[in-house]
């Protein structure tokens, strides 16, 4: 086996792993994001570099999720919601306008799993290739 094959099975192992990690992912994980999201009242596409979460390797605003995700709120409907409490909206004020009833959390966590399973299914899928391919590559190399 040659460094280039060590080295891209090196890979899939950590992106396995990093795969399987996803499907625990802490609450305080997607509250941490949430909560500077929310803080910072941006409008604008944000990358959070320390994100362990697959899903928010480009982690978009609060809006943006709202909106993609069909939700209001982060744990509850009136948790740190957009449109942002103020002068102008209320606590209730993302359920009135667009009529999203679900929170956000158990969504982001459901997208989050998805993502990895289907990067766990493609790397494990990989690895029984390489593995039925491996001796093949032996018998032809030697013959």
């Amino acid at each position: 086996m040659g460094v280039a094959e060590v080295i891209f099975l090196l890979v899939q192992v950590v992106l396995g792993t990093m795969a399987y990690e996803s499907f625990s992912i802490p609450k305080s994980s997607f509250e941490d994001i949430w909560k500077e999201m929310f803080s910072e009242k941006s409008l604008q596409i944000k990358v959070i570099e320390q994100s362990v979460v697959p899903l928010f390797f480009l982690v978009r605003s609060v809006s943006q999720l709202t909106f993609q995700f069909e939700c209001c709120g982060f744990a509850s409907v009136k948790d740190r919601i957009y449109p942002f409490p103020g002068k102008y909206s209320n606590a209730s004020a993302c359920v009135d306008l667009y009529g999203y009833t679900e929170p956000c959390l158990p969504q982001l966590q459901n997208a989050t799993r998805q993502i990895a399973i289907s990067l766990l299914v493609v790397i494990v899928l990989n690895l029984i290739l390489n593995v039925i391919h491996l001796p093949c590559f032996i018998a032809y190399v030697k013959s």
